[in-house]
C-alpha cells in the first residue's frame, strides 16, 4: 500500500532559515567589535630581551605605528613577527597576546662570531654560518673570515676549533681564509702566518700548536702543507 506523501512543515523551515540568518548576523557583529581597535585597544606593549646592539628608538620606529592602530584581537601577529625580523640585529622573535590588553615581544639578538670579508658596509657572521648586515656599523674586535658564501659553515667550524687552542699560546687569530684550492691561511698576532693543506687542516693545526713553543722566535711563517714535515721562515731571513 502506498504511503501518503508528507508535506514539509513550512513553519519549521522558516524558523530554521531565520535562525541561520540571525546567527550569521551575530557572528558578523561580534567580529566587528573584536576587530575594532576602539573596543579592545592595546594598552601594554612589552619588549624584552638582552640587548647590546639593538636600538630601542629603531624598534619603536618600526613597530610603533602598527601597534598604535591595532587592537587586542585585530593585531596581526604574523606581520608583527615579520616586522621584528627586519630589524638588523634580530635573530629570532616571539610574539604573543596577553589578555586583556597586552602584547609581549621577545627579541633575540644576533651574536657576531666574526667579520665576513673586508666589505663596506661591514657584514658579520654568526656561529651558524649566517651572514647579516646591520644598518649601523659597530666596532668589534673580531677575526675576519675570507671565502665564498658556500664555504661559510666550513670557515666557522674551523674558526671555532682553532680559537680554544690559542688560550695558552700568546697568539691571537686575526684572519682565516679558505682558498679555492682547498688550502687554508691563518693570520695570527703577533705577525705570524700559518699555511694549512686541504687534507685534515685541524690535525695539522694541532701539530703547529705542539711545535710552536719550541721554535726560535721571532717566526714569520710556518708552512704545514707538507705531508711529512713543515717549513719555517724567520723574520730576520732575507
Amino acid at each position: 500500500m502506498a504511503q501518503p506523501e508528507t508535506k514539509p512543515n513550512l513553519r519549521w523551515l522558516r524558523t530554521l532559515i531565520w535562525l541561520s540568518l540571525l546567527g550569521g548576523s551575530g557572528t558578523w557583529i561580534w567580529w566587528y567589535y573584536l576587530a575594532n581597535p576602539a573596543f579592545f585597544p592595546l594598552q601594554v606593549v612589552r619588549i624584552q630581551g638582552e640587548f647590546r646592539y639593538l636600538n630601542p628608538a629603531r624598534i619603536e620606529q618600526v613597530l610603533g605605528e602598527q601597534l598604535v592602530n591595532s587592537g587586542f584581537f585585530s593585531l596581526d601577529l604574523n606581520w608583527l613577527q615579520a616586522a621584528c625580523l627586519t630589524l638588523p640585529w634580530v635573530a629570532e622573535t616571539h610574539v604573543r597576546r596577553v589578555w586583556p590588553d597586552a602584547v609581549h615581544i621577545t627579541l633575540v639578538e644576533q651574536v657576531p662570531l666574526a667579520r665576513w670579508g673586508d666589505t663596506d658596509p661591514v657584514v658579520w657572521i654568526n656561529a651558524e654560518g649566517e651572514l647579516f648586515r646591520p644598518a649601523q656599523t659597530v666596532a668589534l674586535d673580531l677575526p675576519i673570515l675570507i671565502g665564498t658564501t658556500d664555504q661559510a659553515t666550513r670557515l666557522v667550524a674551523l674558526l671555532m676549533q682553532i680559537q680554544p687552542t690559542l688560550s695558552d699560546s700568546g697568539l691571537r687569530l686575526r684572519r682565516l681564509q679558505h682558498h679555492p684550492t682547498g688550502s687554508w691561511t691563518v693570520w695570527l698576532d703577533p705577525d705570524l702566518t700559518v699555511l694549512l693543506d686541504h687534507r685534515q687542516p685541524l690535525r695539522r693545526w694541532r701539530d703547529f700548536i705542539q711545535i710552536y713553543p719550541r721554535l726560535p722566535k721571532p717566526t714569520r711563517r710556518i708552512d704545514l702543507r707538507y705531508p711529512q714535515g713543515f717549513a719555517v721562515l724567520f723574520k730576520d731571513a732575507a
